[in-house]
């Protein structure tokens, strides 16, 4: 399981000082180093895909929790621990050292960013921390709206034909010409091909109704093959049946339910106990 990340009244109080909320900033565990690192990023979007994909890949290789990106764009709320404190919402790096020698860098978020200038300020800032520890090459994983439920593809498209060669070769098909791919998934390869640093983004296709685990497995499998990670990908299958199954028991409740109380009978009793229509 990925290890938690502790901060001191000492920390916190720099923190403070150097005014934590006043711009994207990137915080790293003390002692930390990383070796020619390969950057994964996946934040929930369209199916929540990447979220999912990243917080797997980050439980299956046992990565552990190495700092962290707070920001002035994540939306204004805190999130309740398990322990009863509250926090901000933030960005997460995880890592692990690979048989090779070389790191896999791992960032997610709890949420997409609520302003453009966040990615890019996000991106901006992550992409010269990554240039600056001998960075090796960025992939990002997200999810692209399918045109039917039946979609299974994966798309991708990178920053030169290198790279997209790779991700096709891992069982990708590169995006048609004009996709929009909105949000740090492809505002981070956009940004890297700019730097010169080697990026792909691999997208799972969906409706995006709900939390897409059977997505979230075919970009993951993807980027398992580019990467020659040994990645174990059934618990997304449970995921998905565990999902299935919440899904129909809430549409044979709603059922029931109406069955019980027609539709017509309630809106004929509220009628008269408010405004019928309202401009």
């Amino acid at each position: 399981m990925p290890r938690a990340l502790g901060l001191g009244a000492k920390e916190r109080a720099i923190m403070a000082s150097q005014g934590m909320m006043s711009t994207t900033r990137l915080w790293l565990r003390k002692g930390a180093s990383l070796k020619t690192p390969t950057l994964v990023v996946g934040f929930p979007g369209l199916g929540r895909i990447g979220r999912i994909a990243l917080k797997h890949l980050a439980k299956s290789l046992d990565c552990g929790l190495v700092g962290f990106v707070t920001s002035p764009y994540f939306s204004s709320q805190a999130i309740v621990t398990k322990g009863g404190s509250a926090r901000l919402m933030r960005g997460e790096l995880y890592a692990k050292r690979l048989g090779s020698g070389e790191d896999l860098l791992l960032f997610t978020g709890d949420e997409h960013y609520s302003d453009i200038q966040g990615e890019y300020e996000t991106s901006y800032k992550l992409l010269r921390f990554f240039k600056r520890v001998g960075g090796k090459m960025v992939v990002t994983m997200g999810g692209h709206a399918a045109v039917s439920e039946n979609s299974s593809r994966v798309m991708c498209f990178a920053t030169d034909k290198r790279m997209l060669a790779k991700a096709v070769e891992a069982g990708a098909v590169q995006a048609p010409r004009g996709t929009p791919i909105v949000g740090i998934s492809g505002v981070l390869v956009a940004l890297a091909k700019l730097k010169g640093v080697p990026a792909v983004c691999f997208l799972g296709e969906t409706v995006g109704l709900a939390p897409d685990f059977r997505a979230a497995k075919n970009v993951l499998a993807a980027v398992a093959k580019m990467l020659s990670l040994e990645v174990d990908l059934s618990p997304l299958d449970a995921g998905a049946r565990g999902l299935s199954k919440l899904l129909e028991e809430m549409e044979e409740r709603y059922d029931a339910l109406v069955q019980r109380e027609p539709l017509d009978r309630l809106v004929e009793e509220a009628r008269g106990h408010g405004p019928d229509y309202v401009s």
